[in-house]
């Protein structure tokens, strides 16, 4: 379903939008989709991201060499349902936001298959009336802090307020969209977790939130 935005907020969108344009000309590539998708608080899997790039954005054939170089040269420069409560994969999302705040490099972004890699290299860029439209059509509510909560509270069979890490290490790692154990690791350091067998989800949750 189209969701329509306020004014103010489609200035906030064109303003992230200028930020992620590189080179100024007006338009995003298929990376920089994806990194401002993320920007703007969204937590749409790798793959479907992908998919939504396949449909929206023209093929560039005589592009192909030039847009080619172009990603070298950025890249070389830079970075189930639970009680219909929250989507594992939201949480994950959510996650890797961590690693690009770590400035890993772009190509982290696309992981799948280089077929499917090829294809979204010859891709046009959009320009932000394009994206505009896309993200109208894509963009769903942010999970809300009570309902993260509320999510991480099911496996907290004694209501004491923390987790177990290896449950949620096990939960992350092993779900359709997983999270490798390095990237787990980079996670645990980032939020200065002290304790190494427990978290507290409730500040868990709020850490999460601050990254949309």
């Amino acid at each position: 379903m189209q969701v329509n935005f306020p004014e103010d907020k489609i200035d906030l969108f064109e303003k992230n939008f200028n930020l992620i344009d590189n080179n100024n000309d007006k338009k995003i590539s298929a990376e920089e989709f994806k990194i401002l998708i993320r920007v703007l608080g969204q937590t749409i899997s790798e793959k479907d991201l992908d998919e939504i790039i396949n449909k929206h954005f023209e093929d560039g054939i005589d592009e192909c060499v030039k847009d080619q170089k172009d990603n070298e040269e950025k890249n070389n420069k830079s970075f189930n349902n639970v009680n219909k409560k929250v989507d594992i994969k939201n949480l994950i999302s959510k996650i890797n936001n961590i690693k690009n705040n770590e400035e890993k490099t772009q190509n982290n972004l696309i992981k799948n298959n280089d077929h499917l890699n090829q294809k979204i290299i010859n891709k046009k860029h959009i320009n932000f009336e394009q994206f505009l439209k896309i993200f109208m059509n894509i963009y769903s509510q942010p999970i809300s802090l009570h309902d993260l909560i509320k999510y991480f509270q099911i496996f907290d069979n004694e209501n004491k307020g923390y987790m177990d890490i290896e449950k949620l290490k096990y939960m992350l790692t092993n779900s359709d969209e997983k999270i490798t154990e390095e990237d787990f690791k980079l996670f645990l350091d980032s939020i200065n977790s002290k304790n190494k067998d427990t978290i507290d989800y409730v500040i868990l949750s709020k850490m999460i939130k601050n990254l949309s």
